[in-house]
């Protein structure tokens, strides 16, 4: 079985977000680690603005009680929204007044907003999961190198957010692990590694029972000196018999 997913996968993965299946559901059915499909659906969404029928993106806070009039100076504005500008997909850039309404939906799994049933009629920014830009996407980074931390800078420091205050109320890391799955996008043994990296604010010392634990022992590797191979090479042997 590949380790990678499939664009039939990630077909299976958009149904199953419409139908609010959770990620130990999609991950059952397609014989992955919960994880795997957290990290899909987090790293292959992308961000679309878009309103909905007779209305444009305004992701305002107060698009829906305000009256403002004109806000953007244009006495000859030809917008079939003049008379009211928060049905104008431009008031948002000159109100003084524009508070960002950041919906709920997209802060806890799945993240994405295919499966919420206000989609519809929302005009906010939307979080959008599509298979055939997700598969697009996955096959480009495939060729990337697989060496070292597999994260980028935003996801060390959300983790560390996350799992930081936890440790340090006196929380080990499994159990960090076991309520917060979902929210990590990454397996257990990849935590303490990112801990023995020194990637978070916490380190060994404040994980009691890891320090407890001895280094496990590795066989030293046997490495040849180089430089016992100079003048010994096959055109030195050559030169030798010209002499």
């Amino acid at each position: 079985m590949s380790k990678f997913l499939s664009y039939e996968d990630r077909l299976i993965i958009s149904q199953r977000i419409q139908e609010n299946a959770s990620f130990g559901a999609i991950a059952k059915e397609l014989g992955k680690d919960r994880t795997t499909i957290a990290k899909e659906i987090r790293k292959y969404s992308y961000d679309k603005k878009s309103g909905r029928p007779g209305y444009p993106y305004n992701p305002c806070k107060y698009r829906n009680s305000c009256k403002a009039k004109k806000i953007c100076g244009a006495n000859g504005c030809t917008h079939q929204s003049a008379y009211k500008c928060s049905l104008c997909s431009e008031c948002t850039f000159h109100c003084p007044d524009f508070e960002e309404d950041i919906c709920s939906v997209k802060r806890k799994p799945p993240y994405v907003c295919n499966g919420c049933r206000a989609l519809p009629r929302c005009t906010l920014l939307k979080r959008i999961y599509d298979p055939a830009d997700a598969h697009e996407m996955a096959h480009k980074t495939i060729s990337e190198s697989r060496t070292g931390i597999l994260s980028n800078e935003s996801d060390i420091a959300r983790i560390n957010k996350l799992i930081t205050p936890l440790v340090k109320n006196g929380q080990s890391l499994h159990q960090i692990y076991t309520e917060h799955v979902d929210e990590l996008m990454c397996s257990e043994k990849t935590l303490y590694n990112y801990v023995d990296a020194q990637l978070f604010e916490i380190r060994n010392i404040d994980l009691p029972r890891k320090v407890k634990y001895r280094p496990r022992y590795k066989q030293p590797e046997f490495k040849v000196d180089r430089g016992c191979r100079l003048g010994r090479s096959y055109s030195d042997f050559q030169k030798f018999l010209e002499k």
